[in-house]
């Protein structure tokens, strides 16, 4: 499959898997090597850095930023780090680091194994969109994970978002290892993942740590 230009076949396929969204997901899932040097630049005037407490409380008084302080407590007592891209002080976009479980959508968290360093709830404001600074947020830590231990990044994509697949292909050293989602039915969440990413320790759990779905 063409992820530039994918055929009738794909586009049917994309129709189907949004379409049936509501009841099974089915993703990517893909690995990268940490960078010990960013390999993205971030666009000139835009400062990425690791954000603190006080930087992302202050942010979370825009309503332009899916933040709250709610939000910022939970991940922060979880050990989790913010880095962030800053236009001067205010805050353009962002990416949270986790190393053990971190949060999706609809309940479903994330659930990996060292040496795995996941990125997640990635938000770049409208006008810097398509510059590439999600791929700079993600890099920019990664050299201080090496530092501590860790020494890939993992990911997932859906099957069916070939724009993120794109993206995917051009970040150095992406791997696509294997298959994993889950199914939800009669208000059950089943999950599944190939052999290849149980291998990873990967999956997707329901209601967070320590409540562990098959």
């Amino acid at each position: 499959m063409n992820p530039n230009k994918p055929s009738l076949l794909w586009r049917t396929y994309a129709f189907v898997m949004r379409r049936l969204k509501p009841i099974l997901v089915l993703n990517h899932v893909t690995t990268r090597p940490l960078q010990p040097e960013p390999t993205f630049q971030a666009l000139p005037g835009i400062t990425i850095r690791f954000a603190s407490r006080e930087e992302l409380a202050k942010a979370c008084q825009r309503n332009d930023l899916p933040l709250s302080e709610a939000w910022l407590d939970e991940s922060f007592k979880r050990g989790d780090l913010c880095t962030a891209a800053f236009e001067g002080e205010r805050i353009v976009g962002f990416t949270w680091n986790s190393t053990s479980t971190a949060p999706h959508v609809d309940g479903m968290w994330v659930e990996f194994k060292p040496p795995y360093r996941y990125g997640y709830k990635s938000f770049t404001c409208e006008d810097y969109r398509g510059k590439r600074i999600n791929n700079a947020l993600l890099e920019y830590s990664d050299r201080y994970y090496i530092e501590h231990g860790w020494t890939h990044s993992i990911g997932f994509v859906e099957t069916h978002n070939f724009s993120s697949i794109r993206s995917s292909t051009r970040n150095p050293g992406r791997k696509f290892v294997g298959k994993a989602g889950y199914i939800k039915v009669f208000g059950k969440v089943f999950s599944f993942r190939t052999l290849s990413v149980k291998k990873l320790g990967f999956r997707f759990v329901l209601n967070g740590p320590g409540e562990q779905q098959s």
